[in-house]
């Protein structure tokens, strides 16, 4: 919808990097994540520049990543791309991620969100929470007292205005206003 925002339909990008800043090499390092319930796993799209993709490019989660022998001082890099679900639930205005990293000689991790000061938390993607509204008025020649055919002096016509919310935010509060020409007078 070239918003900007993240909203229903659009595609987000993960990326996720994993690094052995300690003294040992990790063994059996497995890289696992499953998406948010409210986005689908775009099929194809789960890469990694170590390793081997074992889960995920079918578009079924969760996502799967045997890397194996992680050296001191290396880092894997892993992406995947998801797209928000159209509809979302009413009520839904964020999204949440995290992965967890296994190794067979060290404690699982869980992947934490660098963009924030707390350790060990999601990636949370907030959902543009505004409705997205369209307004359509057509006018029908009810009346057509001289019978030409096209609207005219002493013609009744039929205004409808439909207003439509295409987004998963309800909208509340609304006011519409329509001004008729001023060469017509509204019947009752």
């Amino acid at each position: 919808d070239n918003n900007n925002q993240p909203s229903p339909g659009d595609t987000l990008i993960y990326q996720i990097t994993i690094s052995n800043s300690g003294n040992t090499a990790a063994l059996g390092v497995l890289y696992t994540d499953t998406p948010d319930a409210n986005t689908t796993l775009v099929p194809g799209s789960v890469q990694t520049d170590a390793g081997t993709v074992t889960g995920g490019n079918t578009g079924t989660p969760p996502v799967a990543v045997q890397i194996g022998t992680l050296a001191v001082g290396s880092t894997v890099t892993i992406s995947y791309r998801t797209t928000i679900n159209n509809p979302l639930p009413a009520g839904v205005t964020r999204l949440e991620n995290q992965g967890l990293v296994a190794s067979s000689n060290h404690p699982p991790v869980r992947t934490n969100d660098p963009t924030t000061p707390r350790p060990d938390n999601p990636a949370i993607v907030i959902i543009k929470a505004q409705p997205e509204l369209s307004a359509t008025k057509t006018d029908t020649l009810v009346s057509d007292a001289d019978l030409s055919g096209a609207p005219s002096a002493g013609d009744t016509l039929l205004y409808q205005i439909a207003v439509r919310n295409t987004d998963n935010i309800a909208a509340a509060d609304l006011t519409l206003s329509h001004t008729p020409d001023p060469n017509t007078t509204p019947v009752a």
